[in-house]
Formats: structure tokens, C-alpha cells, sequence
């Protein structure tokens, strides 16, 4: 051996520096979490029977006023249905992502056929997962409430509320304010 290469005790406690910088903390759920929360809640159960309302009301009205056919008003209620559903996933998959990194793209998630089934199953079983590592284990039933989408969108709802709950769950473990309603 060389002199200079002699062996040479490290102190104690020593970490030899890692070659990217340091350590980057992963979770199964993508980048680390600590995105920025929500500034606004949303109540799922009433946006939902507002959408309900636009679409049983766009219905009736159309029946009274102009018989079986359509009539404008029950398009123009029933567009309108259609848009608020719109947003209204779009904004619960964009704050989900906007805290987790992206799971889907939102708009694709919402407008594509089959595969806004296939990510809102994804977001339940995220949320699920992020629930647990919080420890709440068996915070949201994925499958249970993908076939709940099927009886008047009830699943959108119970994902939202539960959204909701996680947001509170967040923000009290980590010490910050949350909309308690809008």
C-alpha cells in the first residue's frame, strides 16, 4: 500500500455523500406527497342533487311544457347536468393530483368512455392507499363505489365526501387550517 492510501477511520456517524444529491422520499403513490391542499370543499351529496335536480327537472318540465318530445329546456337542463358533472370530476382528480403528482390526466380520465371508469377506480384505490399511509385503513371501498357510479352517480358523491374527509385527515396531521364548508 501506498502511504496515501492508508486506511483511515471515518468518524462516527459518517454518511458518504450520494452521487444525485441526496435522498428523494418515494411513496407507491409517485412523487412525494405534500402538494398544496385545497382552498375550497365541495359537498358531493349537493352537488349531486343539484345535477340530479337539473336532470329530473329538465325531464318533468320537458313532459309538461312540450309532451314526449324534447323540448329546449330539457336540453339546455340536461346540458347543463352534463357540464357540472364534467367539472366537478375534473376538479376532484386535479386537487388529488395536484397533491400526489399524476395518477391520469384529468380531462382524459373524465371524457374518454371505459377509461374514466378504469381511473375513477384508479383514484378510489389511490385515495385508499394515501388513506392508510395515514393511517386509516379501509377508508374507501373502490370496487363498491365504481358500481355505485351506476345507480345515479352515488359514487361520485361518496368519492367526493371521502375526498373531503382525507383533505380534514391531511390537514390535521399536518397541522394546517382546512375549509371546514363553501
Amino acid at each position: 500500500m501506498q502511504p496515501s492510501q492508508e486506511y483511515q477511520p471515518l468518524p462516527l456517524g459518517y454518511q458518504p455523500p450520494l452521487p444525485h444529491g441526496g435522498p428523494q422520499p418515494v411513496t407507491p403513490l409517485g412523487p412525494p406527497t405534500g402538494g398544496q391542499l385545497p382552498l375550497t370543499r365541495r359537498s358531493g351529496w349537493r352537488i349531486w342533487g343539484i345535477i340530479l335536480g337539473l336532470n329530473l327537472g329538465g325531464s318533468f318540465f320537458g313532459v309538461l311544457i312540450g309532451g314526449e318530445g324534447g323540448t329546449a329546456i330539457d336540453i339546455v337542463m340536461g346540458i347543463s347536468a352534463f357540464v357540472l358533472n364534467i367539472w366537478w370530476i375534473y376538479t376532484m382528480y386535479s386537487e388529488f393530483n395536484a397533491f400526489h403528482g399524476k395518477l391520469h390526466e384529468p380531462i382524459l380520465a373524465v371524457c374518454i368512455p371505459f377509461f374514466n371508469l378504469y381511473a375513477f377506480y384508479n383514484y378510489c384505490e389511490k385515495l385508499n392507499l394515501a388513506a392508510s399511509h395515514r393511517g386509516r385503513n379501509d377508508f374507501i371501498n373502490p370496487l363498491l363505489t365504481c358500481c355505485l357510479i351506476f345507480i345515479f352517480s352515488i359514487g361520485q358523491a361518496l368519492f367526493q365526501e371521502k375526498l373531503n374527509e382525507y383533505w380534514q385527515l391531511v390537514a390535521a396531521q399536518d397541522g394546517q387550517q382546512w375549509p371546514q364548508s363553501t
